[in-house]
């Protein structure tokens, strides 16, 4: 994994903009910290950081054909069969890297080649001939692509940060930008960067910029099918999909480790990965002292720890806990917003900051089980009628207390606002004729939740990680298993009315009972009383000084909810109390450390 970006502009010498490209390269260091390159012709510069996993010697990028240069941010999956297909046609390579395999495929195929990309990726290719450049994602947006279009060019990045570093694209945010940070907060449009003009390239989407024009157009989007198998040909299906996505992502030239947390995903990904390595190094995440404060909740009815050495005796693994205290948590709320650009998941982002720092000491690769929910049904709303039929999303149960939260002049048309993108984006649903209510509900939510929910845990896993120069994959987001998984009928998703049941089904021959017939439980978080206390104290604090913050939020409010006992599901399981005041002190870190401007 590695981080890219470039600056292509019609009316400027680029060697006169090799400052501001190296500034560029610089904010992508810790993406890439073993090496990096810049390509400069007379209107395009890009710029590559490597985090260096295949073929070290040779993988230097940007990579350069004839007249084509890519930078690449990513892992392909089908490498070998793509290579193999395009020696048939006479090409030849001078490395093992996917990424000139990517780079020889558009040479050999154009835009159609994307269609046959299996892996997570981001990246630009340069052609100096006919000065245009392509910009392309993969298909769920796994990792990012930011860009900043303007009357003559294009500034583009793996972070929002590459983009300031051109000094052109200022931290301006809008009235839209205020309502994603309060109302949509931490899940934000799709396709957008939160800043004025800031965008994303959207997942299975490609972007061409030339002399003569703009378009974008779409080479992966996720299509209803007809399901002819049976519920044994099904799982067998899942069994052999999910097994070879777990295979194929396996690092060959270095060592890997896995994410164990207990739960059933992770325990799928280490079981399989440990068959192909002598002792697996496995990674667990603790809080201090949390069995003395721990609450059984709907969402979280257990913790971890003891399913966990299940799985550690089970694999023989060579097992690592680390534990995290309140303060480093605390403390990393504003590293982890850095990492963002944006306010995130507060503690939830804080913890996965810290875990991924401890394990990318031992290891440049981990294998994690996230995404796996979504596609297999795991969550609530997927099966409890109290979440599955609301007419929004069914993980924001918060919008009239986001409204009380702002001052009054802030915002208007606040569900107005939500319940359009809502309905845009149910409205791209793709269905069959055939089915039925509850079948094209599904079909619903799992949209929602793949471009949506999971959107967020994705942007949580790439900045986190790849801020301490760690690469995590995700199996489970393999584009083979999820389109799969969305034509699976409803009925069969929950045989006997169990969540992941086909999941369960499909491997529960290779782990031990007490893994496979656990409750679902969400990324742990502290039950701290000490950490709550500190964020009080801080909020407070925040809110007595004279900032930009004070003039958006309504302090009554907040005190409200401090001395308040009820609960908040602000986003989903994942985000209560305690992550909704760091969640707002990450705003105001993010307003002072970005000098953010807002124009209404």
């Amino acid at each position: 994994m590695c981080g890219m970006g470039g600056w292509l502009d019609y009316q400027l010498d680029m060697h006169q903009k090799i400052n501001d490209l190296k500034n560029m390269q610089r904010t992508l260091d810790k993406r890439g910290p073993d090496d990096g390159g810049i390509f400069v012709q007379e209107h395009c510069g890009l710029v590559h950081s490597r985090l260096a996993i295949v073929d070290v010697e040779n993988g230097k990028q940007p990579v350069s054909y004839g007249n084509y240069t890519i930078v690449y941010n990513g892992e392909l999956y089908n490498t070998n069969e793509m290579k193999a297909e395009l020696m048939e046609l006479g090409y030849r390579f001078n490395s093992k890297t996917d990424t000139e395999v990517v780079l020889l495929a558009y040479i050999a195929w154009g835009v159609s080649s994307f269609k046959k990309l299996n892996g997570i990726y981001a990246f630009a290719i340069y052609n100096d001939k006919t000065e245009e450049l392509v910009l392309v994602r993969d298909c769920f947006g796994v990792k990012p692509l930011y860009y900043y279009e303007y009357e003559q060019g294009i500034v583009f990045g793996s972070l929002i940060k590459t983009l300031f570093a051109s000094t052109i694209v200022k931290p301006i945010v809008t009235k839209e930008s205020l309502k994603q940070i309060f109302l949509l907060g931490p899940g934000k449009i799709p396709g957008s960067g939160v800043y004025k003009d800031v965008k994303e390239i959207l997942p299975g989407q490609y972007m061409v910029i030339n002399p003569y024009k703009i378009y974008h157009n779409f080479y992966y989007q996720l299509e209803a099918k007809k399901h002819n198998e049976t519920v044994e040909e099904t799982i067998e299906h899942i069994r052999r999909l999910v097994i070879d996505s777990i295979e194929r992502q396996l690092p060959t030239d270095i060592g890997y480790g896995t994410m164990l947390s207990g739960g059933l995903d992770s325990s799928i990904v280490s079981k399989v990965a440990s068959v192909h390595c002598v002792t697996l190094p496995t990674y667990y995440i603790r809080y201090q002292d949390n069995e003395k404060y721990f609450k059984r909740t709907l969402f979280q009815p257990n913790q971890d720890e003891d399913f966990v050495h299940v799985m550690v005796e089970d694999m023989e693994s060579d097992f690592h806990a680390i534990t995290l205290n309140e303060e480093q948590l605390f403390d990393s709320l504003y590293e982890a917003m850095k990492a963002r650009d944006l306010p995130g998941m507060a503690d939830i982002d804080s913890s996965f900051y810290l875990f991924c720092k401890n394990i990318s000491v031992l290891e440049k690769v981990v294998l994690s089980g996230e995404c796996a929910d979504e596609i297999f049904g795991g969550y609530p709303w997927y099966y409890n009628e109290e979440y599955m039929w609301k007419d929004t999303f069914p993980w924001m149960d918060s919008i009239e207390f986001r409204k009380r939260l702002l001052m009054d002049t802030v915002l208007d048309d606040e569900e107005m606002f939500v319940q359009k993108l809502y309905q845009e984006t149910i409205n791209n649903v793709s269905y069959l004729e055939s089915d039925g209510y509850e079948q094209r509900r599904h079909r619903e939510l799992f949209y929602l939740n793949i471009y949506w929910f999971m959107q967020t845990l994705l942007d949580r896993c790439d900045r986190m990680s790849m801020a301490n120069g760690l690469e995590v994959r995700v199996p489970f987001c393999d584009k083979r298993l999820v389109e799969y998984c969305y034509n699976i009928p409803v009925e069969m998703k929950f045989l006997n009315g169990d969540e992941k049941a086909l999941l369960k089904e499909a491997m529960k021959d290779i782990l031990p009972d007490e893994i496979v017939h656990r409750k679902k439980s969400p990324y742990p978080k502290t039950w701290s009383p000490k950490y709550y206390e500190m964020l009080v104290h801080r909020i407070r604090e925040v809110m007595n000084e004279d900032g930009l913050f004070t003039y958006l939020v309504n302090k009554e409010v907040i005190e409200e909810m401090i001395m308040d006992d009820k609960e908040i599901m602000w986003y989903g399981q994942l985000m209560r109390k305690p992550q909704v005041l760091a969640y707002l002190l990450q705003v105001d870190m993010w307003l002072k450390e970005y000098q953010v401007m807002i124009e209404y």
